[in-house]
C-alpha cells in the first residue's frame, strides 16, 4: 500500500449578503492552489446537498456514490440479561474491554485490515489518537477486543446526536473479515453502552465492498434499504434512517494518475468517523 497526502474538504461558507458574486468559486479555487503546491493527491467531500451542485458543477470535483447508513432500532431489539458491558468473555477468550487511550498495538491490527482496503484514511495509532482521544469538542467511548495479549479489534461511539435525534453512532469498527467473533462480539457491547446512555438507534456506515461487514450487521438486526434496487416506490416512504445518507465526492490533483481510481467506489472503505460531524 502506497500512503499519499490528502485532505477532508470541511466548510465553505458565504455571508448572506456577498453570495451571488462569485465568492464561492473564487476562494475555493484559490484554496485549491495552495493545496495543489503543497501536494495533496486526493481530497474528499461529504457535501450536504446544497453545496454539492457547486463543487461538481462549478468545481470540477467528481461525484464517487451515496453512502450507505445501516441502522439498528434498539428498543426494538432488546434482548433482557444479556451483559452488554465491557469486560465481558465472549467465545475463543474474547475479551471486549473499554480504553481511555488506543492501544499502540492497534497499529498491527491497521496493517492487517488495510490489505483489505484499496482507498481508505489510514487509521493508525497517532491517526486514531488526534482524531478521538485528543479531540478537544467531543468525547467518544473507546472499545477495544482482546483475544489473550493480541488486539483484534476496535470500536469507536459517538454520541453527538443523543440528546436531540436519540441516536448514537459506531464511527469506527474495524476488525479483521476473517474474525468475525471480534466484529460480532465489538457490535454487542456497542449496542450495550449506546442502550446505557439512552440510544434508540445505532447507526453505522459500511460500502457494500465490505461484504462481510454488511453481512455482520444485517445478522445482527440493522436495517438498510437500497431504494435503487427494486425498492423505488417505497423511497419516500422509508425514514431517512434506512437509506443513503451523504454523497461522497472528490477532487485530485491535476494530472495525477491514481491507482486505484478514487472514481470507482468499490475501491473506497467509508466509515462515520471519516465524516467531520461525528
Amino acid at each position: 500500500k502506497t500512503a499519499v497526502l490528502g485532505a477532508q474538504a470541511v466548510d465553505a461558507m458565504i455571508a448572506p449578503e456577498a453570495r451571488r458574486l462569485g465568492l464561492f468559486v473564487k476562494l475555493n479555487q484559490q484554496t485549491y492552489q495552495d493545496m495543489d503546491q503543497a501536494g495533496i493527491v486526493l481530497d474528499y467531500a461529504l457535501p450536504n446537498p446544497a453545496s454539492q451542485a457547486g463543487f461538481i458543477n462549478r468545481l470540477g470535483w467528481k461525484t464517487v456514490g451515496q453512502v450507505p447508513r445501516f441502522t439498528k432500532y434498539l428498543h426494538f431489539s432488546r434482548r433482557p440479561g444479556l451483559p452488554y458491558t465491557p469486560g465481558r468473555r465472549f467465545a475463543s477468550d474474547l475479551e471486549i474491554r473499554q480504553a481511555n487511550q488506543f492501544d499502540p498495538q492497534v497499529d498491527q491490527l491497521w496493517q492487517a485490515a488495510a490489505t483489505q482496503f484499496p482507498i481508505a484514511v489510514q487509521k493508525d495509532h497517532t491517526y486514531l489518537t488526534w482524531r478521538y482521544t485528543k479531540n478537544p469538542q467531543k468525547h467518544y467511548l473507546l472499545l477495544e477486543a482482546w483475544r489473550g495479549e493480541q488486539l483484534t479489534g476496535i470500536a469507536v461511539l459517538s454520541f453527538k446526536d443523543l440528546a436531540q435525534h436519540h441516536s448514537a453512532a459506531l464511527a469506527e469498527w474495524l476488525f479483521l473479515p476473517e474474525d468475525p467473533v471480534t466484529g460480532k462480539a465489538l457490535l454487542t457491547v456497542a449496542e450495550g453502552q449506546a442502550r446505557l446512555r439512552g440510544a434508540t438507534r445505532l447507526h453505522c456506515w459500511m460500502l457494500s465492498a465490505q461484504q462481510d461487514a454488511c453481512r455482520l450487521l444485517r445478522r445482527a438486526g440493522y436495517l438498510f434499504f437500497d431504494a435503487s434496487h427494486g425498492l423505488t416506490s417505497l423511497k419516500k416512504r422509508l425514514p431517512g434512517s434506512l437509506r443513503y445518507t451523504n454523497p461522497l465526492i472528490i477532487r485530485t490533483l491535476p494530472g495525477a494518475d491514481l491507482v486505484p481510481d478514487p472514481v470507482q467506489f468499490k475501491n473506497w472503505y467509508l466509515s462515520m468517523g471519516d465524516h467531520d460531524y461525528y
